[in-house]
């Protein structure tokens, strides 16, 4: 995660796909939601509208919502339990997209290269 030049209110964040080795970057461009962040022991969860941008920064495709929050190294991360809740929807597939968003990647953030921000290495 880094900020833009001369931008400190905004990030690129890059995201490593669980289920490719292909980063994907996404510039923020403002802020939906806090929760958490704030809490001594908290999901630090941060909900942004973002666009996906490309290795020389130019934006790809139409604007999206980018979830980010600490993870438990323990659980399963939040997009790989809603890809199981869509592969066992079969014909509730109509529910699951009035009640969820359609996630098009998930993984991890990592602060450096190989590590992930993970909530137990932050409190200890």
């Amino acid at each position: 995660m880094t900020c833009p030049p001369g931008d400190l209110t905004q990030f690129i964040i890059m995201v490593h796909p669980h289920d490719s080795n292909k980063l994907r970057r996404f510039h923020t461009r403002q802020i939906i939601l806090l929760f958490g962040v704030e809490p001594l022991r908290g999901r630090g969860t941060h909900v942004f509208e973002a666009i996906r941008v490309d290795e020389g920064g130019k934006e790809k495709g139409d604007p999206v919502v980018l979830k980010d929050i600490w993870i438990d190294h323990d659980h399963l991360r939040e997009g790989v339990i809603l890809m199981q809740l869509y592969k066992e929807a079969d014909e509730d597939d109509k529910l699951m997209q009035r009640h969820f968003l359609a996630a098009i990647c998930h993984g991890d953030v990592l602060m450096e290269p190989g590590v992930p921000d993970n909530t137990q290495d932050l409190m200890c």
